[in-house]
């Protein structure tokens, strides 16, 4: 393993020393400067002082809810959720509070290291385009994930979310299956259920709407979700 490149740097919030440390080697092994929190409390100050690109979040801290760190979300960067709760109202809770993505322990780190990638792929591809980016009638900047659109009010995109508008602007018009959605913007196919998608796709609905923008995004029955865009008559 080629220890000499730098991926990244993760920040690894859990209370479990064994646990941080399992994760913390193998990212290490991997190419990923890794930096650790025990605690909320210390998982905000390594934050602010070392801004980390990735944080692996375990939501059942000792006396603490990690799911506040995720409500409070310093920054734009990325959240992958490790945690021992595995129903689909875990998954959708933490997504549609602002995860990435959700992993359910005992984790196999291959597949956590594969999320990662897939991640660094989808920023590398956003790097190499100009920092703006117009998708029909909203603009996005793609340094800080924030879309405005005709109102010119400003709302904030997870990763997620952009992969998913964009997967569907390009296909407008066109039905895209839930499989393959699940599979395109969380890098694996849709697992209990379809709620966890359900909710992303609801909370981008939400915010197209709080930009006033003529894309809509419509549900195609026993299939999935289809882009189309409304030009205004005015």
């Amino acid at each position: 393993m080629d220890t000499s490149r730098n991926n990244g740097r993760v920040l690894i919030i859990e209370d479990q020393a064994s646990i941080r440390r399992f994760i913390g080697d193998y990212l290490r092994q991997n190419g990923y400067e890794v930096i650790e929190a025990w605690s909320l409390e210390a998982a905000y100050r390594t934050y602010s002082l070392l801004k980390p690109d990735f944080i692996i979040l375990d939501v059942l801290l000792d006396e603490e809810n990690g799911l506040d760190f995720i409500r409070s979300k310093p920054g734009e960067t990325v959240i992958i959720v490790v945690s021992s709760l595995g129903s689909a109202m875990d998954r959708v809770t933490a997504l549609e509070l602002g995860a990435d993505d959700y992993l359910v322990k005992p984790i196999e780190p291959r597949e956590l290291l594969l999320r990662l990638q897939r991640i660094r792929a989808k920023y590398a591809e956003y790097q190499a385009s100009n920092n703006l980016e117009v998708i029909a009638d909203v603009t996005i900047d793609l340094v800080e994930r924030i879309m405005s659109g005709p109102s010119l009010r400003r709302v904030k995109l997870t990763l997620s979310e952009l992969i998913l508008l964009r997967l569907l602007v390009d296909q407008q018009g066109l039905p895209i299956q839930k499989q393959d959605m699940s599979r395109k913007v969380l890098g694996h196919g849709v697992e209990d259920g379809s709620r966890a998608l359900d909710v992303m796709v609801s909370k981008l609905r939400r915010k197209l709407s709080d930009v006033d923008s003529y894309i809509s995004i419509q549900s195609v029955r026993s299939m999935g979700y289809m882009a189309q865009i409304k030009i205004s008559q005015s």
